[in-house]
């Protein structure tokens, strides 16, 4: 696998469309001994939180090969974070269509971790929705543009990209044993908010995690990870499938 890249500038327009490789490996049949490029990352330094809270990965780009039902192309995630504030956005773009997902989410850093102050989502032919996590004054709250009212900002709540970054940051803590669980409120931009419990299903002997999401209802999101095998656990594998559609699926790419 490559060394992960610094951030660049998010794209102004849909680049020019160039082939893709040739798919690569499953997860399963892929090396148990991820190249040395891409285990360097992990030797960077970490930015840890006060009060022993979780430890926040520094900066990197992540590529990925997408997949959702009979579309194949390429997904990417950049984190940038300078330890007191982050910008996290994923892309998913397939040949001839170009993009058709793209996530956006910023904020703070604080006790808890990664704290969103903003989050943004637009998918092929659909308007961009958001959500706002207003963290002063008496009355913390979350407000989404797909609908009125508010809802309260529970400790820990993440939006539907932190939440990746959250959870790689929660992974380094100490005394995670298989058949634990990491709870956190997720708000998404339908309007919801739900608590997403992820089951520690296993840890191989190379240290790689495997964990689950399961829904909480017949239209919602199952979610499945599996981690590089050192810190920071960013995932090697994405799973997310609803009953309603195709499951996304990104694979981090090898060459």
């Amino acid at each position: 696998m490559p060394a992960p890249r610094a951030p660049a500038a998010p794209a102004r327009s849909d680049p020019p469309v160039q082939a893709l490789p040739a798919p690569i490996q499953t997860a399963a049949t892929q090396s148990e001994t991820p190249p040395a490029e891409l285990l360097a990352v992990a030797a960077r330094p970490l930015v840890s939180l006060p009060a022993a809270g979780p430890v926040v990965p520094p900066s990197v780009r992540l590529d990925y090969r997408m997949s959702r039902g009979a579309l194949v192309g390429r997904g990417q995630i950049d984190w940038d974070s300078d330890g007191q504030r982050y910008r996290m956005r994923l892309e998913a773009r397939v040949p001839v269509v170009g993009l058709i997902l793209a996530q956006n989410s910023s904020g703070r850093i604080d006790a808890q971790g990664v704290a969103p102050e903003r989050h943004t989502e637009r998918r092929l032919r659909r308007s961009e929705r958001a959500v706002s996590f207003v963290r002063e004054g008496a009355s913390p709250h979350v407000s989404f543009s797909s609908r009125e009212g508010q809802e309260p900002l529970e400790p820990g709540m993440q939006d539907r990209l932190s939440w990746i970054a959250q959870l790689t940051a929660r992974l380094d803590a100490p005394g995670l044993k298989p058949g634990g669980q990491i709870l956190m409120p997720v708000a998404g931009t339908g309007g919801e908010v739900q608590h997403w419990v992820f089951t520690l299903i296993e840890r191989d002997e190379a240290g790689r995690w495997h964990l689950r999401r399961e829904p909480e209802g017949p239209f919602d999101t199952r979610a499945e990870v599996w981690t590089l095998p050192q810190a920071p656990h960013w995932p090697q594998r994405l799973r997310l499938s609803e009953a309603d559609g195709d499951a996304l699926e990104l694979l981090l790419l090898a060459s």
